[in-house]
């Protein structure tokens, strides 16, 4: 239910979650802490994030 309500919420949502189901349904934009305060900006979800960093390798 709080999916389906935060989908049809029409503004912008900063979402912090461990739940990557979660994200990868309700998000199209990350900014990925690095450390050392490097912050990246990534455009898709997590699981996109994740191919990505996984081809790096």
């Amino acid at each position: 239910m709080l999916e389906n309500f935060l989908m049809e919420y029409p503004g912008c949502l900063l979402i912090v979650s461990h739940d990557r189901y979660f994200m990868d349904r309700l998000v199209d934009h990350l900014l990925v802490f690095e450390g050392e305060g490097i912050i990246s900006d990534f455009p898709g979800n997590y699981t996109q994030y994740r191919l990505q960093e996984d081809r790096k390798r």
